[in-house]
């Protein structure tokens, strides 16, 4: 090998961290969420671990942002917000790299960081960034964490230790988690807080027209792929290892990959007779397939309002062999094609998605309060367009993926203060006895169920 070639050999960054560097600038300027921008790289890459590998980083960042820049901070003297993005981003995925996977030489990542640096056109910063990670690597400067000495929170102020340390040390925004210890204490928040930094596992929903979940775990165990049943959802199961064979399997539609939780929303309508069913924002598709199995025997629309999404539904049904299920465009904030029709209406609503964040990572950074009040109009238009699609007597599931009481139960409060002919009722699945409140409102809560944070309401049109 010549010397330039030698040089060049050197200088190459593993494909794994420049596609992690490419997905995070991505993400930050907006261009992709985390899992589109994933998707985008991992096409480029061809060895499986390469693939793993970026999705470790870039999902490990987004999770541990605020810690990643606490350190920064103390060791460059600067706040985050006055370095250079694309060297923020190379220190964030080196210092995450260091911290957590341990399978990877530290002197590889530095490599890589600084040889990065040089590639993006940032040559005169190269030092900059060997010497603050060498700083950690070598503990030249220690960096303190906030640690929560009780957890009493008397003032939810910047000077509390104990919201701090979920600000700070979990890496949290500060406004979410003064929140949640408000609403149920600093232990709860806590846990909250770790649930969302951890992976999240893959769970799948078993196709009933195909086979039961029995049926599915011993199919997918002869194929190598070891799972074991959900602890609440009747269909599921989490895959224990052969995650890229599950993946494989759910493009031809012998299982759909869906969190627990969200399995549980259509059982809200078991133990009821319903002849037609509409899922108001039905793409990808996950609750329209759970809606179909439960009542084979009824009509289920499925709508969205962008034509890319009512591909990708049409595609979910397709797969899935459902025939009474039909995929329609519409606006679902405006009027819709139908009135009166149906005997059950799913308004699964757009939302902040604060309620999956171990999954999509970046929304803790894109929210905030006002955030909420903008979902929350939204949301109440489509419920309002749900309620004159129903027929009188028909059921309406309200649900969302968020945390938040604007986009929860004050959303259901100001639809019923509108529409006095509808009330909350209770659900009448046993299962899902453990995850309905005093109200009436179904609710998962990461520290109580380990599961992620979802909300639905099931309503009822009263006869006139």
């Amino acid at each position: 090998m010549d010397s330039w070639a030698a040089i060049r050999l050197e200088q190459m960054v593993a494909p794994a961290r420049l596609a992690a560097h490419t997905v995070l600038r991505d993400v930050e300027t907006r261009r992709f969420d985390s899992a589109t921008g994933l998707a985008h790289v991992r096409a480029t890459l061809t060895d499986p671990r390469d693939r793993a590998l970026v999705g470790e980083i870039v999902l490990g960042v987004l999770r541990w942002r605020l810690s990643l820049d606490h350190i920064i901070e103390v060791l460059s003297s600067r706040p985050p917000d006055q370095i250079e993005p694309d060297l923020i981003h190379i220190l964030r995925a080196a210092l995450y790299q260091i911290m957590f996977l341990d399978r990877i030489p530290n002197h590889a990542v530095l490599s890589d960081a600084v040889n990065l640096t040089k590639q993006i056109g940032q040559t005169r910063a190269s030092g900059f960034v060997n010497a603050l990670l060498r700083s950690f690597v070598e503990r030249r400067h220690p960096v303190a964490f906030p640690i929560a000495a009780d957890t009493r929170v008397s003032d939810q102020t910047k000077h509390s230790t104990p919201l701090l340390q979920l600000n700070v040390s979990l890496s949290h925004p500060r406004w979410l988690v003064a929140r949640w210890i408000k609403r149920h204490g600093f232990t709860a928040a806590r846990k909250w807080t770790i649930h969302n930094n951890l992976p999240a596992p893959m769970t799948v929903r078993s196709n009933r027209l195909q086979q039961t979940r029995n049926e599915l775990q011993k199919q997918l165990a002869a194929v190598g792929i070891e799972t074991e049943p959900t602890k609440y959802s009747k269909y599921g199961l989490t895959v224990l290892g052969g995650h890229a064979k599950a993946q494989q399997l759910a493009t031809i539609g012998s299982l759909f990959i869906q969190d627990e939780a969200a399995q549980l929303i259509p059982d809200l309508f078991e133990g009821y007779d319903l002849d037609s069913i509409l899922d108001l924002c039905a793409a990808p598709g996950g609750k329209t397939l759970g809606i179909a199995h439960n009542h084979p025997s009824a009509l289920v629309i499925g709508g969205d309002s962008r034509e890319n999404r009512v591909r990708l539904l049409k595609l979910t049904l397709k797969n899935s062999r459902i025939s009474r299920a039909y995929p329609v465009q519409y606006d679902a904030t405006r009027q819709l094609p139908f009135l009166e029709r149906f005997s059950g209406i799913l308004v699964d609503a757009p939302c902040s998605g604060l309620g999956v964040l171990r999954r999509n990572p970046e929304i803790r950074w894109r929210c905030s309060p006002d955030t909420l009040a903008s979902y929350a109009n939204t949301q109440l238009q489509m419920l309002r367009q749900a309620a004159r699609a129903l027929r009188p007597g028909g059921l309406l599931i309200y649900s969302t993926c968020s945390s938040e009481p604007e986009e929860n139960e004050i959303t259901i409060k100001n639809f019923l203060t509108e529409h006095q002919t509808f009330e909350i009722v209770r659900p009448q699945s046993p299962h899902l006895d453990e995850m309905i409140d005093r109200n009436g409102f179904f609710r998962t809560l990461p520290f109580q169920h380990k599961l992620d944070a979802f909300f639905a309401a099931l309503l009822k049109s009263r006869d006139l």
